[in-house]
């Protein structure tokens, strides 16, 4: 039996984890990366499952995630150009504007080219603020594929169907 002096706190092992954790923040930040890498290599079949799965019952949780994700990176990248709301950014290229209307649905223009191989990791990017945004900005559907035709991409556009030969 543990006999507990008058006046003294009783430490909870909570608290002391929290201390821990406070203490060596650094340190188990830098070991969480490298185990979770080994993990997901030892465990990656296991791992997917487990994300599809969860994507699967979870559905509208997941999309409406995207779709927040995905209306931040388009104001993030409008703050760049300026603008106070994403818009079609057309008068950036000359003769672009003059093409077509603008249309509704809004994309991004990798004005460099490579965005199919960049996908989600640009997102992440643009999000936390570890990519650039020089080569980004926004176009509507009508004038992203008008540019696609100008630079003579015949791969370019919003679905790769349009634009097979």
């Amino acid at each position: 039996m543990k006999i507990r002096v008058e006046g003294t706190p009783k430490k909870s092992r909570e608290t002391y984890m929290m201390a821990y954790r406070e203490a060596n923040r650094e340190k188990i930040k830098a070991y969480s990366k490298v185990y979770s890498k080994v993990y997901y290599k030892v465990n990656c079949e296991k791992t997917k499952a487990r994300s599809k799965a969860y994507r699967k019952a979870n559905n509208e949780k997941v999309k409406g995630y995207r779709e927040r994700m995905r209306d931040l990176e388009l104001l993030i990248i409008a703050q760049r150009w300026e603008d106070d709301v994403p818009r079609c950014r057309a008068d950036l290229t000359p003769g672009l504007k003059e093409t077509a209307a603008c249309s509704t649905k809004l994309q991004i223009d990798h004005m460099n080219g490579g965005g199919r191989q960049e996908g989600y990791r640009r997102q992440q990017g643009v999000v936390n603020g570890t990519r650039e945004l020089d080569d980004l900005r926004i176009l509507c559907e009508l004038h992203q594929q008008a540019y696609a035709i100008l630079r003579g991409d015949t791969n370019g556009g919003s679905d790769s169907r349009d634009w097979a030969l």
